[in-house]
């Protein structure tokens, strides 16, 4: 469309004045005085050779066109005729043109033309190479012409006999016609790209987001499922022992009602624990810490003897290698313990082993504390690691089947080392085991 519309307004004031200048005469002023003091002689002779003799009306046909076209060539006013409209109009400078016939026939009798040549039929014109499939060049140097640079085609004849008719177009256009075009478009090229690009853009995050929110509400369904599997089982635990305290058989014999008692009293704190941690989802982003100075060996020391007392477990090892140096931490207790405790857990749940080992071990470096817990567990593919800390996640091992849990204790330890300005990395092995590394800043470095 820009290719077509380009140089409408230059070629309305070209042509205007391009016709102005020729209306009583052809091609540029002055050529129908070449071309009548060349033809006008020879016409009863052509008309001769026309009625009576082919090969010779040829002949003197091709010298007659040789002729006329050669002095039209060195007779041309063009040049200063084109100059005066670009000036007269103040015209691009650079503009180039070519004027060119297609067509030069006589007449002998009123409304019969003989044609002597049309453009792109071979002439075997002697002189005259510049035949283009548009015509016989006579002025100008554009290297291009096609119909967007057409200003002109005119076709002139008198009704008379014994006259001649010529047919001639002006092309007109500038050499460097595409870049300009490209110029002119790139206003409008630029924005499409930036509405496409920005359309990519939209429909990236648009389709991002939808992923986010699918799996956001992918997790939150396990979630409720899982929650509901988690509370139904202590529920009901409660409801049958509560059945059982009803019947008269039990309730005269003290040791069944004991036994009943503490399993209500285990499993309405196992739906206590479970209620904080669903508590806790709102309110940990929120919480601040209770920072104070601990030795570290200490609280680590504490964590594990704790935790073995509740697990009872003889099939479970857990270990502690100390380094040389008790490092003094200023850590929220609570937080720091809720965070080793969940790490353990799942080194335990995540774990086929016979004997379930965990390895706690504490290094003292120049700028780092590092504590690493390393277990003997199913490990864990990279995917899944990308995804451990994030709320409500659980991962669907085939081994494991059914895993309790509500997929929020690595959620919690992750908020705890943000909260510390601390810094933990995963390494794990498939079917090996994993580790995971805290990163505590040593500030501090005494005994």
């Amino acid at each position: 469309m820009k290719n077509d519309q380009y140089f409408i307004t230059e070629s309305k004031l070209i042509y205007k004045q391009y016709y102005n200048s020729i209306h009583e005469d052809k091609l540029y002023p002055g050529a129908q005085k070449v071309i009548d003091s060349i033809i006008y002689p020879r016409m009863h002779t052509l008309e001769y050779l026309h009625n009576n003799d082919t090969a010779a009306f040829n002949a003197l046909k091709y010298k007659l066109c040789d002729s006329i076209f050669r002095s039209l060539r060195l007779h041309s006013t063009m040049d200063s005729l084109f100059k005066i409209i670009v000036t007269q109009n103040h015209l691009d400078t650079d503009l180039r043109y070519l004027l060119v016939i297609s067509k030069f026939s006589v007449q002998f009798t009123k409304g019969h033309y003989v044609p002597l040549y049309i453009a792109g039929e071979k002439e075997n014109f002697q002189y005259n190479t510049a035949q283009l499939p548009e015509g016989i060049a006579i002025a100008g140097e554009l290297n291009t012409p096609n119909k967007q640079n057409l200003i002109s085609a005119l076709d002139v004849s008198a009704p008379e006999n014994y006259t001649y008719e010529l047919s001639f177009s002006l092309f007109v256009d500038s050499p460097n016609r595409n870049m300009v075009i490209i110029y002119r478009m790139l206003p409008v090229f630029l924005l499409s790209t930036f509405s496409i690009i920005l359309m990519f853009i939209i429909y990236f995050y648009t389709f991002r987001n939808w992923l986010k929110q699918k799996k956001l509400s992918e997790m939150k369904t396990d979630f409720v499922n899982s929650i509901r599997h988690e509370f139904n089982t202590p529920l009901s635990t409660i409801i049958v022992a509560n059945r059982n305290l009803e019947n008269e058989e039990i309730i005269i014999n003290n040791e069944e009602i004991f036994s009943l008692t503490k399993i209500i009293s285990r499993q309405s704190q196992r739906l206590k624990t479970l209620f904080d941690k669903v508590i806790d989802i709102a309110i940990i982003d929120e919480a601040a810490l209770n920072k104070k100075e601990y030795l570290l060996i200490n609280v680590i020391e504490e964590i594990i003897q704790d935790y073995q007392l509740v697990i009872m477990d003889d099939n479970v090892s857990i270990t502690l290698n100390k380094s040389e140096v008790n490092p003094k931490v200023v850590i929220d207790k609570f937080r720091f313990t809720t965070m080793l405790v969940n790490i353990i857990e799942n080194a335990i749940k995540y774990n086929k082993s016979i004997i379930k080992k965990v390895n706690i071990s504490l290094s003292v470096l120049e700028k780092y504390i590092e504590i690493a817990i390393s277990d003997n567990g199913i490990g864990m593919p990279k995917k899944v690691i990308n995804h451990i800390f994030n709320k409500f996640y659980q991962n669907k091992n085939k081994d494991f089947k059914i895993v309790s849990g509500l997929g929020l204790g690595l959620f919690y330890t992750m908020q705890g080392i943000r909260a510390h300005g601390w810094e933990i990395k995963v390494e794990s092995e498939d079917k090996i085991g994993s580790r995971f590394i805290i990163y505590i800043p040593n500030t501090k470095n005494k005994n």
